[in-house]
Formats: C-alpha cells, sequence, structure tokens
C-alpha cells in the first residue's frame, strides 16, 4: 500500500501524538530518514512538516473528528514539505475507529494519501482550458461538442445561441460523419 494507514489515539497527548499504529513511515514517505518517526512520532513529523496556511485546515480536522459520527469519513487536503524542500499536497481521510462507553471518540483511524500528482494534472487541466477559453475568446469563434445523437452537449463563444448549430449537426451527417461518435464543430461568426 502506497497509502498511510493509521490508528491515533485523540486522548493520548505524548509527543507520537497518540499514535497507536501506523503501516508506513510519514516521514520515509517525504523523503526523510525512517528514524524521524522513532524520535518525534508520526504526529510530530507531520506538525513539523506541515505548511503554515494549512495550520488552520488541519486543527480544524482534529476538532471535527471528535464530534464526528459514526460511519462518516472527514476529508482534508494539506501540504507537508518533503526532504527536497518541495510543498507535497497530502490527503487525509479519517473516520471514528473507537469509542469509550460515554459516546466520546477515543480512537480515529486514517488515511494518508499523497495527491501531489493530482493536484499537478489539475492544475495543468485547468490552465489548458483556459487558453482554449482565451483563444477562442480572442478570434471571435465558438465550439459546439456534440454528443451520441449528435445533440449538443456544449456550447462555447459565439456557438451560443447560434442557428449554424442545426445546420452543422445536419452538414456533418449527410456529409458522411459518423454521428454515434462525439465530434467538435466550430462556428465561424
Amino acid at each position: 500500500i502506497p497509502n498511510i494507514l493509521y490508528v491515533l489515539d485523540l486522548r493520548v497527548t505524548s509527543p507520537d501524538g497518540g499514535m497507536v499504529y501506523a503501516n508506513r513511515s510519514l516521514s520515509t514517505l517525504l523523503g526523510y530518514p525512517e528514524h524521524l518517526d522513532d524520535e518525534f512520532g508520526m504526529q510530530g513529523v507531520l506538525l513539523s512538516c506541515l505548511h503554515p496556511d494549512d495550520w488552520p485546515v488541519y486543527t480544524k480536522m482534529l476538532r471535527d473528528i471528535s464530534e464526528l459520527p459514526d460511519g462518516r469519513v472527514i476529508e482534508t487536503e494539506y501540504r507537508l514539505l518533503d526532504a527536497q524542500g518541495a510543498w507535497r499536497w497530502m490527503r487525509g481521510r479519517d473516520l471514528v475507529f473507537k469509542r469509550d462507553v460515554d459516546g466520546s471518540v477515543m480512537q480515529a483511524v486514517g488515511l494518508i494519501e499523497d495527491v501531489q500528482h493530482n493536484k499537478q494534472l489539475q492544475t495543468e487541466i485547468q490552465a489548458e482550458r483556459d487558453f482554449a477559453q482565451l483563444v477562442l475568446s480572442t478570434l471571435g469563434q465558438g465550439v459546439a461538442v456534440f454528443e451520441v445523437g449528435a445533440a449538443v452537449a456544449s456550447a462555447h463563444g459565439a456557438a451560443l445561441g447560434t442557428s449554424s448549430l442545426t445546420s452543422a449537426t445536419n452538414t456533418g451527417a449527410s456529409a458522411g460523419m459518423n454521428p454515434t461518435k462525439e465530434w467538435i464543430v466550430s462556428v465561424r461568426l
């Protein structure tokens, strides 16, 4: 498992942060020597590597766990500093593992997942969308996307509200284009 699965005892305030179990070392995931988890505890490593802007998000997550109903998962994203000096996005998911006789949360089970690659892809996709929108706005053109059966799935720019979409659909179908495949039509003003 590339992710870190752990059990955290919320009642313990020791340096290791009440970590009862972890299947992997957080320090190793971040490229640091594994002994740091032994010296400072996984929670200590996490807190020392946490991005300053993400402290409120992380402390809110810790507070929310204590009030979490059974079966509900808290999902939190935060950045941790790796051994190369880069900030890596992590996603934490936590849920109640054990309650005491009064019903208070004693332990939570959680998963830490490195989502840096996902964040980079999201950023690249958004940049491509922004660029495409800029090009369409600059050229005064529009784009319409057709789905199966030649229904308009989405239209942007000059393609919005134009009657050319109907003729483009008919022309495409009569020109031998396969209407069962998604295709894009550019409409020029």
